[in-house]
């Protein structure tokens, strides 16, 4: 990962958090839960979403397992920059998944011959990048919320403030992970709390 570059602060804290750009250019919130757990949050109710499954849905089975989608996941992130790491990265994945290997196979020969890349790993960087545009707006469509929807990302973890009072709603669909990270103290929050 890229050296801690500065200090931001996150909505609904006074706290500040370190952050770092990765190789690909993607903003990371280093210890961001830990930073909602300790802190009291104004007038909201943290809920963290993990769209893991939904950024590798398509690319990786639904037999892969949670280390191989985080691989894969931390590679087009910009989290693993060695090149002979990556290769090793991509080289399990090919022999473990095999769709990962008909998604590869897809891309090498309808997608990137027509197209401006010449690096597979480049186009799935990109192609990462519009995967989780597609899950947000997704996300954003089929969820319901009482607050301001998504306000934060970072890496495959969205961040939604629900509005911590009595009559709150926060429907998420089910096949997103869903996890309380702060506190609510008029809320009753449906979902389970992070530890």
């Amino acid at each position: 990962m890229a050296m801690v570059k500065s200090q931001l602060s996150v909505p609904y804290s006074r706290a500040l958090v370190d952050v770092c750009r990765t190789a690909t250019d993607e903003l990371v919130y280093i210890n961001i839960d830990k930073i909602y757990r300790q802190y009291e949050v104004r007038e909201k109710v943290i809920i963290r979403v993990d769209i893991t499954k939904q950024l590798t849905a398509g690319i990786l089975s639904d037999k892969a397992d949670e280390i191989l989608r985080k691989n894969y996941l931390m590679s087009v992130f910009g989290l693993v920059s060695n090149p002979d790491t990556l290769s090793e990265v991509f080289k399990e994945l090919y022999i473990k998944d095999e769709q990962f290997k008909l998604f590869i196979g897809e891309i090498c020969y309808f997608e990137m011959p027509s197209r401006k890349y010449t690096s597979l790993f480049r186009y799935l960087v990109d192609y990462n990048i519009k995967r989780r545009e597609e899950v947000e707006r997704d996300f954003g469509d089929r969820s319901s919320i009482s607050s301001t929807g998504v306000f934060l990302r970072s890496l495959w973890h969205l961040y939604v403030g629900v509005n911590d009072k009595e009559d709150s709603v926060c429907v998420i669909p089910e096949e997103f992970k869903t996890e309380g990270i702060s506190y609510a103290k008029k809320w009753n929050c449906p979902y389970p709390r992070a530890v």
